[in-house]
């Protein structure tokens, strides 16, 4: 399954599929790599970072943590992709 990603300047706003369909949005602050929210399939998920800004958890709008992170040597940036509905 391919997938295509948009972005503005140096911050991901979208994900579509290979028919153009959208898959995901990210909302981001005004800081370079720093998501504070992703729509995908109608489901808004919210990034939590820690003190080094490193992606650590995703979770749903009643603060239920949807999905943690485990730490590794990606980048900050590679986090960025991950879908919540997969564990």
């Amino acid at each position: 399954m391919n997938r295509i990603f948009a972005y503005d300047a140096d911050n991901l706003i979208e994900e579509t599929n290979s028919a153009g369909a959208i898959v995901a949005r990210y909302t981001q602050t005004n800081d370079v790599d720093e998501p504070v929210a992703m729509l995908r399939s109608s489901t808004t998920s919210y990034y939590h970072a820690d003190g080094l800004g490193s992606i650590t958890s995703l979770s749903s709008p009643a603060g239920a943590i949807n999905r943690r992170v485990a730490s590794s040597n990606l980048s900050r940036g590679a986090n960025l992709i991950l879908n919540p509905s997969i564990s």
